[in-house]
């Protein structure tokens, strides 16, 4: 009668994507020009909003699918890469250093830090989508 332990952690998971695609869509950082549209629109040129994401969790293939299924103006590319500490970390630091980072990447808390040292991620706290959401994916989990 032991809970299944994947099931928060997966469902942990498709929110904190959610959550990632929807604040970055609507405030999106350069990338191809268009992410400047808010989420559900279409950016200026009438072409769907295209982000990139870089991730290696299990599922997330499946999870971008539906999001791309139920977002026909905002479409996700991504792109599976290796664990953090597998190769991923270092992927991400030279793509940034590069000049051609995705626009929403995996990164675990501890590693955090060093990805904000490399100007690698934005502070969207202020960007002022925080109202749209439920309160309960804007605060870090317990476990």
């Amino acid at each position: 009668m032991s809970a299944n332990p994947t099931r928060p952690r997966r469902a942990l998971l498709l929110g904190a994507c959610a959550l990632s695609l929807a604040l970055l869509t609507a405030c999106g950082s350069g990338g191809s020009g268009s992410t400047q549209a808010a989420a559900g629109e279409q950016a200026t040129d009438g072409k769907p909003v295209t982000l990139t994401f870089w991730g290696w969790a299990k599922g997330t293939k499946d999870v971008v699918a539906a999001f791309n299924a139920s977002h026909p103006n905002v479409q996700i590319t991504f792109e599976e890469i290796p664990s953090g500490n597998a190769g991923g970390y270092a992927k991400i630091a030279n793509a940034v250093k590069a000049g051609n980072a995705p626009d929403v990447f995996n990164v675990e808390y501890p590693q955090l830090p060093d990805f904000v040292s490399q100007g690698a991620v934005q502070d969207i706290s202020k960007a002022g989508h925080r109202r749209t959401l439920r309160p309960s994916t804007c605060r870090r989990p317990s476990n």
